[in-house]
């Protein structure tokens, strides 16, 4: 798939500029009430559009292998940096890098220059906030990307927000619970697990003039053909 479907230059300037109001400075709280229902033992989670998340070291914590994918090499080497881990890079196909530290693993490049072939088996994804990252002509796209890693009763934990879309323009874009079922299905199982009113915790949103947000949570499960 073309990288022109992801605006990789304007996220790696995000990074350069330290325009990363997207980054969270704790560990996601949906995550650790919710990861139950999807990590095993010694599972290797995928984690796209990754950045330098803490989720990805308290995932490490639960004995979970992770893999994130990263377009921004100023986040990569943050996260190494951060987390003081000594890290290996290893080239891949397709223009891609791999950094690695114990159980730790962030591939460097496009997520959609990615193959399930270039990494180990996934057991499950964590999407925090990727899918709303994508304009709406691409979001489909990237769910069927995500479904080529995902063996048949596998899941996808994902988090994304909802506004009203006439009060800002993404990203990130809103992603509706309707959008979700329209997105996943049939290849996907969808359970909502929450949806939460998050307005009064994120200021910067209602400085951009939105009036309501709301944080859904849902389990997705691959389903047979």
């Amino acid at each position: 798939m073309s990288t022109k479907t992801f605006d990789r230059k304007y996220w790696e300037n995000r990074w350069v500029e330290g325009q990363t109001g997207f980054h969270q400075t704790t560990v996601n709280p949906c995550l650790q009430k919710h990861f139950l229902r999807v990590g095993r033992p010694n599972s290797h989670c995928l984690v796209p559009l990754s950045g330098k998340s803490l989720d990805m070291a308290w995932l490490a914590t639960q004995d979970q292998r992770v893999t994130g994918v990263e377009v921004s090499s100023v986040a990569v080497e943050e996260f190494f940096k951060e987390q003081k881990l000594t890290h290996d890079v290893l080239p891949l196909k397709n223009r891609l890098q791999l950094y690695s530290a114990e159980n730790i693993a962030i591939v460097h490049g496009d997520l959609f220059d990615l193959w399930p072939s270039n990494i180990e088996p996934v057991d499950w994804i964590y999407d925090r906030a990727a899918l709303i990252v994508f304009p709406p002509e691409i979001q489909a796209p990237y769910v069927r990307h995500l479904e080529r890693f995902l063996p048949v009763g596998k899941q996808i934990l994902l988090i994304s927000f909802e506004y009203p879309r006439n009060e800002m323009s993404g990203p990130p874009f809103s992603v509706t619970q309707a959008d979700i079922h329209r997105l996943f299905s049939p290849a996907f199982a969808v359970e909502t697990l929450e949806r939460v009113d998050i307005l009064n915790r994120e200021p910067r949103w209602k400085e951009r003039g939105v009036t309501s947000l709301h944080e859904g949570i849902y389990l997705l499960t691959k389903r047979g053909s």
